[in-house]
């Protein structure tokens, strides 16, 4: 599927990126508490997740794997599974990762190994271009309780999925949580664009002088057309946007520009 310059920055960070991001915790998990020496089960997860920030992924999901073996109903068990999925993930087989964070999520002893599963789960489907699907299991992250408020960039792919799907309202006000929680870092400033965005729409070009945009969108016209240039401010400079349709969600904005696409390949799809 051909990226489009309307998913964020943020895309670019893979299922495998926030599965790494979330190990930190999940290495936690598995230890908390153990005020007495952990089991060897235990220690053998612990070992699994050593692994895996190693990127020995086949030792990893041996040990896992050898850990719901000893105790398949363990405490630890829904880590157990979060390693297998987050190891066959980094391998490149998304079809058993996501059945494994499944499994992660219905054994699950922790609100904070169901909020990554669920995290991961969403960042697969949106991957795939199954916008609806993400938005859920998003949502489902976001509904969690760990004990701590979700992560603005948890909030942030939500609010994008939201837009995908037509739901310009919730997505404003998720995006909102998200520019408001996210600091000064760059998560903030990709929240308040996506804020102000109401619709889709294919874009033909940028330029920074309205005569070289006029004159593409008379050309366009030409090829039966309907374009139109818009204002807009990139990197701080004024821009002039030679765009086309106004489109209530991300598929028909996708049809619209398969049509387009093979006489005019530079265009994109943007959310504006």
């Amino acid at each position: 599927m051909k990226m489009n310059r309307w998913i964020s920055k943020a895309t670019v960070c893979s299922g495998n990126a926030i599965a790494a991001l979330a190990l930190a915790g999940a290495v936690a998990g598995v230890l908390a508490g153990c005020a007495v020496t952990p089991s060897p089960a235990q220690q053998q997860l612990g070992s699994g997740f050593r692994a895996y920030r190693q990127h020995a992924y086949a030792q990893a999901n041996q040990q896992a794997a050898a850990y719901l073996r000893a105790d398949p109903h363990g405490s630890h068990a829904d880590d157990a599974y979060y390693l297998q999925a987050i190891t066959q993930q980094s391998q490149g087989q998304p079809m058993a990762a996501a059945a494994n964070y499944r499994r992660a999520i219905a054994t699950a002893h922790s609100g904070a190994v169901q909020r990554k599963s669920y995290f991961a789960l969403g960042e697969m489907a949106f991957a795939a271009g199954q916008y609806g699907q993400a938005a859920n299991d998003y949502g489902h992250a976001v509904a969690v309780n760990d004990g701590h408020p979700p992560v603005p960039m948890l909030l942030f792919r939500y609010g994008e999925a939201l837009q995908a799907v037509g739901r310009w309202g919730p997505a404003r006000q998720v995006l909102s949580r998200a520019a408001a929680t996210a600091g000064a870092g760059p998560v903030a400033g990709w929240a308040r664009q996506r804020l102000a965005a109401r619709h889709f729409t294919v874009q033909f070009g940028a330029y920074d002088t309205p005569a070289a945009a006029d004159a593409l969108a008379q050309s366009l016209h030409q090829s039966n057309i309907s374009a139109y240039v818009t204002n807009s401010e990139i990197g701080g400079r004024p821009m002039y946007l030679v765009q086309a349709g106004i489109f209530p969600n991300y598929a028909a904005a996708a049809s619209m520009h398969s049509a387009w696409a093979q006489r005019f390949p530079g265009s994109l799809i943007e959310a504006q």
